[in-house]
C-alpha cells in the first residue's frame, strides 16, 4: 500500500487544511452539510483501492474522529457520499468495508448514490 499525497483540498463552507501531506483537517465554521474535495496526482496504474481513515484528533469534540457537536453525539461525523474520479469520469466502486458503523450507517451507503443514506461512527 503506498499513500498518496494531496495536491489540492477544498471545502464549500468551512475552511480546509492540509496536514503533514497525507491527512486534512477541517476547521471553521460549523456545518450541517459540507462538499470536500480532494485532489491527488499520481503515476500509478491500475488501483484498485482506497482507503478512507477518520482519526481522533484533540482539536475535535470528545477527539473526534467528527466535528459534529450540534445533532448526535459529540465527535460523531456522516459521510453521506464518496466518490472517486479520473480524467473527469466517476468510478463505480464495487463495494465498501469500515471497522466500525453506527447500526446501519455502514461505509457501504456512502457509495449507493443516495445523499440520505451514508457511514456514521
Amino acid at each position: 500500500m503506498r499513500a498518496l499525497r494531496q495536491a489540492l483540498a477544498v471545502a464549500c463552507v468551512i475552511v480546509s487544511v492540509i496536514v503533514g501531506g497525507n491527512a486534512m483537517a477541517a476547521s471553521g465554521d460549523q456545518s450541517k452539510r459540507d462538499v470536500y474535495y480532494l485532489k491527488f496526482q499520481t503515476d500509478l496504474r491500475g488501483i484498485t483501492a482506497v482507503r478512507l481513515e477518520a482519526l481522533p484528533d484533540e482539536r475535535l469534540p470528545k477527539r473526534g474522529p467528527g466535528r459534529v457537536y450540534y445533532e448526535g453525539p459529540f465527535g460523531d461525523f456522516f459521510l453521506s457520499e464518496f466518490r472517486v474520479t479520473t480524467a473527469g469520469k466517476v468510478v463505480r466502486l464495487a463495494s465498501a468495508t469500515q471497522s466500525y458503523a453506527k447500526d446501519t450507517a455502514t461505509a457501504a451507503a456512502a457509495i449507493d448514490g443516495d445523499p440520505q443514506t451514508g457511514w456514521s461512527i
